[in-house]
C-alpha cells in the first residue's frame, strides 16, 4: 500500500471520512467536488483499502453506498502510542517493577506465536525466515556473514536512551526463543554507522 504518498483532494476525502461516514452526495456537498470526481477519488483509496464502502437502503428503497475510513487509513493522523509506552515504562520503573523480567516475559509470549514457522527448520533456515520477518516489519535487515545480521531500524528507537538494556533484552530473548540458540546484540553507533549487530551462538 502507497501511505503518505496522497493527493491533497484525497487526503480531503480522508479527513471529511475521520468526522463520520458520508456518502459520494454528501462528499460532493461537502467537499465542492463534482460526484464524478468524488467516486474517482473513492475507487483510487479503496484500491489502496484507505476507504470501505457499505450498502445501505436510500429512502426510495434503492440501495446507496456509505463510505467510511478502514484500519489502514489511521496512519494519515496523528497518535501518541509511543509517549504512552514511554509513560509507562517510566511508571514502572519509578515503582520499582522488575521492568526487564516483565519485558522477557512479553518477548517469550510473543515469540510463542511464531514457533510453528521455525519448527522442523535448519538453523540456516531459521534465520532466513527471522530475516523476513524483521524486514516485514520495517527493521531493515541483513545477513552478514556467518549467523549474523545487521539491523539498522530499531522498533523501540524512542524507547531506547532511557531504557536501552530492557529493550535488548526484548530483541535478544525474542531471537532466542525463536531460533533456539543464544544471542548476542551489539549496538554500533558511530560517525560512519549506525546499526545493531545480531550474533547467533
Amino acid at each position: 500500500m502507497k501511505l503518505l504518498n496522497i493527493s491533497e483532494s484525497r487526503f480531503s476525502i480522508l479527513l471529511t471520512l475521520k468526522k463520520g461516514n458520508y456518502t459520494v452526495e454528501e462528499l460532493s456537498s461537502m467537499l465542492g467536488m463534482s460526484q464524478t470526481g468524488v467516486r474517482q477519488h473513492l475507487a483510487i483509496l479503496e484500491g489502496e483499502a484507505l476507504v470501505k464502502k457499505v450498502s445501505i437502503k436510500g429512502p426510495t428503497g434503492r440501495p446507496k453506498y456509505v463510505y467510511s475510513l478502514t484500519e489502514e487509513a489511521e496512519v494519515f493522523f496523528p497518535k501518541a502510542y509511543h509517549n504512552l509506552l514511554l509513560w509507562l515504562f517510566e511508571e514502572l520503573k519509578s515503582r520499582d517493577f522488575p521492568l526487564e523480567e516483565i519485558i522477557i516475559s512479553i518477548a517469550r509470549r510473543n515469540a510463542a506465536r511464531y514457533k510453528e514457522r521455525f519448527k522442523n527448520k535448519t538453523l540456516k533456515e531459521k534465520i532466513n525466515i527471522l530475516l523476513d520477518m524483521l524486514n516485514s516489519n520495517g527493521e531493515f535487515a541483513e545477513i552478514v556473514g556467518e549467523n549474523k545480521i545487521k539491523k539498522y531500524n530499531c522498533l523501540f528507537s524512542y524507547l531506547v536512551p532511557q531504557f536501552n538494556n530492557a529493550i535488548c533484552k526484548y530483541d535478544e530473548t525474542f531471537y532466542a526463543e525463536l531460533l533456539g540458540r543464544n544471542i548476542k546484540i551489539t549496538k554500533i553507533n558511530n560517525e560512519k554507522e549506525r546499526f545493531c549487530l545480531i550474533e547467533i551462538l
